[in-house]
């Protein structure tokens, strides 16, 4: 034996009394697995009795009699138990019903505002809020069974009677957690169809997680079959190796037809004309429209005075166009800026509005192609900015803008219509 103190305390053992036993230490442990195991059998006996009570919600409109308290129980067992102890008891009163939880999501606020407003309602009817099932926790549960009850409605209910076409665009999302996340938007759509299918996120911003993303949420509708064709906005999706389109028709064993997503390149041809009448901008802002911008003010906004001397290829379709945006009008539009751009052409025509008011000019980057629209028609409208804008600026501002109310602004709206893509070509 190498280790001294090893072999000191094993010599100590032989001397008389052996003074270096370890009984005292052994009782002190097993004194100590007592007491908690005598805590443990309290603890298991109160919980046992509190799963047996429940609280029932008591009507305000109910005899006053008194409320359910939580009962205690005294320990029993050892000597100097402790003194008799309350037990708080489960509830078991649910309150988030689905009719609620369609409102409160209605609203947009946070779990946390809904428990404000529903625990803030229950006191003002006459309950006790700490006796319902009340916290940001069963409210989230609550939100997310009836987001998966109304998905599974939709699904059942969406039964596709027309040939569609898929469409999906990829954004960098940012997420609640504070990370950002690369998500698909997946729609179907036909002639008076549109139909968002999900959003899921992505594990690689590759075409083959976006093909597998697709082709899963296809056949989790169950509308694989009704597929005809693939919409898509970057030649990165039609690589004949690894593009979205090429896996996604591997997956649904058939060729789908392809449809460039016009709506993106529309937007080449505003810039195009622009600098084809006004000439290209030098610098990050377009002059013309930034003094336009500082002279807002100064300008009568109470009347529109829509152009008289239109062009003769335009005074002849003008009640033409005008009907076709008013149908485009009678639409839900997804943005207000769309709508806008209507009402701009509509008023430019001299067509009637029931209720027009000419926004205030915002964003005139380059880059922003439709406020090259918004600034010329407004612009237009109004005798006060002869002194802001030369003879030729005024005469480029109005061939762009026979261009757009012409040529453009339906194509535009159609766009977004593959159907329509081949017969707009020809037209432009």
């Amino acid at each position: 034996m190498t280790i001294k103190e090893d072999k000191d305390f094993l010599m100590v053992q032989r001397e008389k009394g052996r003074w270096g036993s370890m009984a005292g230490h052994g009782k002190k442990l097993e004194a100590g697995v007592h007491r908690r195991e005598t805590t443990a059998a309290r603890g298991g006996c109160e919980w046992s009795l509190m799963a047996e009570e429940t609280v029932e919600l008591e009507s305000s409109l109910s005899s006053s009699s008194s409320p359910v308290r939580p009962s205690s129980t005294s320990s029993s067992g050892d000597e100097g138990a402790s003194s008799p102890k309350q037990v708080r008891m489960w509830v078991t009163k649910m309150v988030m019903s689905p009719d609620l939880v369609g409102v409160l999501d209605w609203t947009g606020v946070s779990s946390h505002q809904d428990l404000r407003i529903v625990a803030t309602t229950a006191s003002s009817l006459g309950h006790d809020a700490q006796e319902l099932v009340l916290n940001p926790k069963s409210i989230r549960k609550a939100r997310a069974k009836y987001w998966a009850l109304l998905a599974g409605e939709i699904k059942e209910a969406f039964i596709p009677q027309t040939p569609l076409t898929i469409h999906w665009d990829n954004k960098i999302v940012f997420q609640d957690d504070g990370s950002w996340a690369d998500q698909l938007a997946i729609i179907v759509t036909d002639k008076g169809v549109e139909k968002l299918m999900g959003v899921p996120k992505l594990c690689a911003g590759t075409g083959k997680a976006a093909a597998t993303a697709v082709f899963e949420c296809l056949e989790d509708w169950g509308i694989s079959n009704c597929i005809i064709g693939m919409c898509f906005n970057t030649s990165a999706n039609t690589s004949n190796i690894n593009g979205a389109c090429t896996l996604l028709q591997e997956k649904m064993e058939r060729p789908l037809f392809l449809f460039t997503y016009y709506h993106h390149m529309h937007e080449l041809l505003v810039e195009k004309a622009f600098a084809s009448y006004l000439g290209p901008s030098s610098g990050s802002e377009i002059s013309l429209f930034l003094r336009f911008k500082k002279y807002w003010q100064f300008i009568d906004r109470s009347a529109i005075q829509p152009l008289s001397d239109l062009s003769e290829t335009l005074a002849a379709k003008k009640e033409a166009i005008i009907k076709s945006l008013n149908t485009i009008m009678i639409q839900k539009q997804s943005r207000d800026d769309y709508r806008e751009l209507a009402e701009l052409n509509i008023a430019f025509l001299g067509g009637a509005l029931p209720k027009m008011m000419i926004r205030r000019p915002g964003a005139l980057h380059p880059v922003q192609w439709m406020a090259h629209i918004f600034y010329s028609l407004k612009m237009l409208f109004r005798e006060q900015i002869t002194s802001l804008v030369m003879l030729g600026e005024i005469a480029g501002l109005k061939h762009f803008s026979f261009f757009i109310s012409e040529v453009y602004v339906i194509r535009w709206f159609e766009s977004m219509l593959p159907a329509y893509a081949p017969a707009n070509d020809l037209q432009l």
